[in-house]
């Protein structure tokens, strides 16, 4: 495995794991009153945006370079299960959506660790 693949399948599951506790602990701030008195909402969708962008683009770039040498669509599966459910989560208002975009945004890193422990499976068999 060649150490770009593995690094963008690293960051990628970072910050697909950012975005859950992200989405999971902002509504949580803000019902405390904790986050309250920053200008958050144009800030946070750029934020949201850029973010998932980010994701997005080393999900997309790790799985299909993982396809390439593992041949299994699994993390193919999981990255695109996870992207709709964030798709649907941006849809819905209030905690319900935040719920389904950390559980998104979860299965997208499940997709990036499933990738990265796949080629090194691979690595190890090929080495052999």
């Amino acid at each position: 495995m060649d150490r770009i693949g593995r690094h963008i399948d690293i960051f990628g599951l970072l910050t697909s794991g950012l975005c859950a506790i992200h989405c999971l602990a902002l509504p949580f701030l803000l019902s405390f009153g904790i986050a309250e008195g920053m200008a958050l909402e144009s800030s946070h969708d750029l934020f949201e945006i850029s973010v998932l962008s980010i994701t997005f683009f080393l999900a997309i770039i790790a799985v299909i370079s993982g396809i390439r040498k593992h041949s299994n669509l699994l993390p193919l599966i999981l990255f695109l299960a996870g992207i709709m459910i964030i798709c649907f989560g941006l849809t819905v208002d209030g905690l319900k959506g935040h719920i389904l975009m950390a559980l998104g945004g979860l299965i997208v890193a499940c997709a990036h660790l499933t990738n990265h422990k796949m080629l090194r499976h691979k690595v190890r068999a090929e080495s052999i």
